[in-house]
């Protein structure tokens, strides 16, 4: 198991790290438009799940909107000023994407078992989660490969990349794990964690893809039936 903690980062790693926060949260909160597209289990749950989350992400727009706003210009009037942000604060933030991918990922499914709902929340819902997916596994492969424990550790590879130092290589992966059908998965797992890690991401993508296709299959068949 390797060691979590932090290596030191610069102010211009920090940015950086923050700007992909500030994209995570507008996607999270963008999310929240579309949550009318889970609207009625077959389970029996109908009329008293959907609408209770179709409510709740109405009624947290706004709040969602200004509060994560504030945090992220608070974040960055640090970085202006000079001070580096506490870890600690950081990775707070990266365990809130950690549950919200997962949280997300359970309702994602659930879309297996809803009826066909309107195109646009559909399209809307999964397009959002996708980049929701690609830049939170990007930080997690990062985080955990480039600034966790000492510099020899290395978790992952990534075959692409010249060279590592940056975080730009690891959000490429996983934007092309996402859109490259020929393998689950653009990060190969070196440490047996890593190999979990990757594991984990490609079943994750498998899930995704089927889904995919199960509701492209409901969207025609409500098409012709029209």
């Amino acid at each position: 198991m390797p060691q979590l903690r932090r290596a030191h980062q610069s102010l211009r790693d920090q940015r950086h790290e923050v700007h992909v926060f500030a994209l995570l949260g507008a996607v999270r909160i963008a999310m929240l438009w579309f949550s009318e597209a889970l609207v009625s289990l077959k389970s029996g749950a109908e009329g008293v799940f959907a609408p209770l989350a179709s409510h709740l992400g109405v009624v947290m727009r706004t709040p969602a909107l200004v509060l994560y706003g504030l945090i992220v210009i608070s974040l960055y009037g640090q970085l202006m000023r000079g001070k580096r942000i506490p870890a600690t604060l950081l990775d707070a933030m990266g365990i809130w994407a950690v549950i919200n991918l997962v949280v997300h990922f359970v309702k994602i499914n659930l879309l297996m078992i809803t009826a066909a709902v309107e195109p646009r929340l559909l399209l809307g819902q999964v397009i959002t989660y996708v980049l929701f997916f690609v830049l939170c596994w990007g930080w997690i492969f990062w985080r955990l490969d480039r600034i966790a424990g000492p510099e020899e550790q290395q978790i992952i590879e990534v075959p692409s990349a010249a060279n590592q130092q940056g975080s730009f290589d690891y959000y490429y992966g996983s934007m092309i794990s996402i859109l490259d059908g020929k393998k689950m998965s653009f990060f190969i797992g070196i440490s047996r964690f890593g190999k979990v890690l990757v594991g984990v991401h490609s079943l994750m993508i498998l899930d995704l893809a089927a889904i995919a296709l199960a509701r492209f299959y409901q969207l025609v068949q409500k098409s012709v039936a029209i």
